[in-house]
């Protein structure tokens, strides 16, 4: 299967005659063995996540082994460095995502515009580039509003915003965070 861009959950019986591989546009390839996982691969964003929600995957590039999965890890590969890190994951934020909850947590500002773009179908943009290094947690539902979910941000991390008469840009300004 070829996931261009975007982000999808798989709950796939292994065959050892047949193996299910998902194969991202960089070229990483997840290959079940016996398992339900998500993968998530945005271009916009340097890395592509794998979270294993039971069962194992192994994970693969044309130059690297990221190694095998098992359920409760994930992996967020960098796929323009060719690096990638092992992490325990919560599989609450996978279940929630199946049901219409979006669960982010600790992602960059720029993970949060790219998750804005594709529920609310805005474009979103930055009055100061730094913003986007910024870093949120946030869990929200699909079913919000855009603006429900544009004022909790503007609370909790004292930021403004506008959307364009037409609701199709959304300007994110602010005073730029301490990013470590």
């Amino acid at each position: 299967l070829y996931l261009d861009e975007g982000e999808a959950f798989f709950d796939v019986t292994h065959n050892d005659l047949l193996p299910f591989v998902v194969q991202t546009a960089s070229g990483m390839q997840t290959r079940d063995l016996g398992t339900a996982f998500s993968v998530k691969a945005y271009r916009a964003l340097p890395t592509e996540k794998v979270t294993v929600l039971r069962g194992k995957v192994k994970v693969v590039d044309s130059f690297h082994n990221y190694g095998v999965l098992i359920k409760g890890q994930g992996a967020d590969i960098n796929v323009r460095k060719g690096t990638g890190i092992s992490l325990a994951v919560d599989s609450t934020e996978v279940n929630g995502w199946v049901r219409g909850q979006v669960m982010l947590n600790n992602v960059s500002f720029l993970e949060l515009a790219v998750e804005l773009e594709n529920t609310f179908g805005v474009a979103v943009m930055f009055k100061n580039e730094e913003l986007k290094k910024c870093r949120s947690s946030i869990s929200f539902s699909r079913k919000d509003s855009l603006t429900q979910v544009m004022e909790i941000l503007k609370t909790i991390y004292k930021i403004d915003y506008h959307l364009d008469e037409d609701r199709r840009v959304l300007l994110i300004s602010g005073q730029v965070c301490n990013v470590q």
